[in-house]
């Protein structure tokens, strides 16, 4: 009779200071579950961990694009195949409950089933610099708009530039500058 090295699968709950580990065996049997932080060294010792139960056929991630992208290059980087899980399976959660542990058991279980097989994206290349532009605009008009308002310059009209003709209407730098005229004011009306 031979035996045959038993593979595993892992699947990890994410979330932002800690990742909840659950690995099963190819047949489905929970192996076991595990806290890690997130952090370099926590995923290292997740993967050991992992390891440690056999040799692994693929680990779960949920949120690989958020909580779980560092998780998911560590991983990557190791050799290992990470498959996307967005949403573990909802009827599970409604019947057994929420906790990370379930959950993390939901997301190998996703795995092992198939029924999560996304490839995370590689988040590098071409595509990553453009998103990565994109965000930084985004973020630099959110400030610029935040500033603007908080200076009250609510008229964002460009201010035109003295003329410089021969230098005889140019503005004076040694003259302030004339006050803003009152925006939005109403004639005060005496209530009889």
């Amino acid at each position: 009779m031979t035996t045959e090295e038993s593979t595993v699968i892992g699947g990890v709950d994410t979330h932002k200071h800690t990742h909840y580990a659950a690995v099963l065996d190819q047949h489905g049997r929970l192996l076991g579950h595990l806290e890690f932080p997130a952090t370099d060294r926590g995923y290292q010792r997740l993967l050991g961990w992992m390891r440690g139960h056999g040799p692994i056929t693929a680990i779960g991630v949920e949120s690989t694009g958020s909580f779980g992208a560092t998780l998911t290059r560590a991983l990557t980087k190791a050799g290992e195949r990470v498959a996307e899980v967005n949403r573990p399976n909802r009827l599970a959660w409604r019947m057994d409950g929420k906790s990370d542990r379930l959950d993390a058991e939901q997301i190998a279980r996703a795995v092992l089933g198939r029924t999560s097989t996304a490839i995370p994206k590689a988040k590098s290349g071409m595509v990553e610099v453009i998103r990565t532009l994109r965000v930084t605009r985004a973020s630099a008009v959110k400030a610029r708009t935040q500033a603007f308002n908080t200076l009250g310059c609510h008229d964002r009209r460009p201010v035109a530039a003295p003329r410089r003709a021969g230098g005889a209407d140019q503005a004076d730098p040694g003259q302030p500058l004339p006050a803003a005229a009152p925006r939005n004011r109403r004639p005060a009306y005496v209530v009889r």
